[in-house]
């Protein structure tokens, strides 16, 4: 979750209004600072539950089918179910 806080502020600046002549740099570290000013470090992670909700799964999915599963699953190719490295389904 290395990126949710770059989302948070991307999310406050998409809401502000944008002022005339200023670049989006200085626009990204004027609501960052705001944020830190206003709300201490906890505003960066403000959504952060709906996020791991919507992400986990798939992380997990990632987890039990390690790569080499996945690509074979992507490219509808036959599944040997023998040479698979899966613990699991080890004889």
């Amino acid at each position: 979750m290395e990126t949710e806080q770059i989302d948070t502020i991307k999310t406050r600046i998409q809401r502000a209004t944008a002022l005339k002549g200023e670049t989006a740099w200085t626009r990204f570290t004027t609501v960052a600072v705001q944020m830190f000013k206003a709300e201490g470090p906890q505003a960066f992670y403000k959504g952060i539950t709906p996020r791991v909700m919507r992400v986990a799964p798939g992380q997990a999915v990632r987890f039990v089918f390690p790569f080499p599963f996945s690509v074979t699953l992507l490219t509808d190719n036959v599944v040997d179910m023998n040479r698979l490295s899966l613990p699991c389904m080890r004889r």
